[in-house]
């Protein structure tokens, strides 16, 4: 009887803790499980509204899921249900280390343009994208209802947080979602809890290098309306030289840069990443770029050695903690000295990238200089 009863009670214990995790998702998005315990699949069916605004309601676990690019296959792993993803655009083959397994998955398409013969080959039960892409003409208008198309984002800080919960609440992820939102409050509270101390005379102004053309007479950049790193920049503590510029990408002047002359100079790289290895020079010679700009040898960022350049692997994605963490201790060395951003990135490996062996301090480039 006794070992009878026993399993039975830690079964029940399970289910219970399973339950309070969902409700605690739930809870912070104001959402409502509407079918809880009822019916076919209980605590089904499920609703939020994504990111482009759709409502959308979930009547069954989701078991087929496509992705059609690295920052919604990034989040379905860090909430814990890389498992259930049978399908992706080719985009992933382009990230092997990253993603094991994912990256062999079928192809059902480009990012921008997903093929929906392919979808229904595979019999998905849903397809995550972004926002704006691919158009509705890709998905929505040549798909049945009966297949889902979710769009968030997952990489603008603005809205990360929030998409993140929505995700593991429509995923039944719950304890994972709250183990991730834990690790991201603790570094983002921390940082915009010093951040808040500073005046506006006490915080650096910085100039965010968006290309690496060849122009000598003006630079594109980055405004508050691009959101991303413009937006990082502000978290951190920085002030944007170009934020209240008309359009997402303005372009300034060189006399306005040097009129400026900011503290810091951060370039934006796509050359950097998980794929990298420690002797590839692809972000050192994004470095040396800058430095050679026309002019630029006389800006106080230069002479101060306060030029760097940020990978968008830890500035855009669900490791968004770890590029703030990054540039925070780049503006405020002093108030963020027990702050360790590659610690802070290994945490998130180690934690949210299911089980992928790797170790930051040997392999991959997410800043320079280092």
């Amino acid at each position: 009887m006794k070992a009878t009863v026993i399993p039975a009670v830690i079964i029940i214990l399970v289910l219970i803790l399973t339950a309070c995790h969902f409700a605690e998702v739930g809870k912070q998005l104001d959402l409502a499980v509407s079918g809880a315990g009822t019916g076919t699949y209980p605590g089904y069916p499920r609703s939020i509204v994504d990111s482009a605004g759709d409502n959308i309601t979930i009547y069954k676990p989701l078991e087929r899921i496509i992705v059609t690019n690295s920052n919604c296959a990034e989040a379905i792993r860090v909430v814990g249900a890389q498992n259930r993803v049978i399908g992706a655009t080719d985009w992933l083959k382009w990230y092997p280390t990253f993603f094991p397994n994912m990256h062999k998955l079928s192809v059902v398409g480009k990012w921008s343009a997903v093929d929906p013969e392919l979808v229904l080959q595979l019999d998905a039960d849903c397809v995550f994208a972004y926002t704006s892409d691919p158009s509705p003409a890709y998905l929505e208008d040549k798909l049945p209802p009966t297949i889902k198309v979710i769009r968030f984002d997952f990489f603008k800080p603005e809205t990360l947080r929030e998409e993140m919960l929505k995700l593991g609440y429509i995923l039944d992820e719950g304890a994972n979602t709250s183990k991730y939102i834990t690790w991201y409050d603790k570094y983002v509270d921390e940082i915009n809890a010093k951040v808040a101390t500073k005046t506006e005379a006490e915080k650096p102004i910085v100039f965010l290098n968006n290309d690496f053309d060849d122009s000598r007479t003006e630079r594109k950049t980055y405004a508050r309306e691009s959101g991303g790193i413009s937006i990082l920049c502000e978290e951190a503590g920085g002030i944007n030289i170009a934020a209240d510029s008309i359009g997402a990408y303005p372009i300034l002047s060189m006399e306005y840069i040097y009129e400026e002359d900011p503290d810091f100079v951060i370039g934006l790289s796509y050359r950097g990443g998980y794929e990298r290895n420690k002797l590839d020079t692809g972000m050192a010679n994004e470095y040396e770029y800058i430095l050679n700009l026309p002019g630029f040898d006389k800006l106080k960022a230069v002479e101060d050695k306060c030029v760097y350049i940020i990978s968008c692997t830890i500035a855009y994605s669900p490791s968004y903690p770890c590029g703030l963490t990054r540039m925070a201790k780049w503006f405020y060395p002093d108030d963020f000295k027990d702050l360790d951003p590659q610690a802070v990135l290994q945490e998130y490996v180690d934690m949210f990238c299911g089980d992928l062996a790797y170790n930051v301090s040997e392999h991959g480039v997410f800043y320079y200089p280092d």
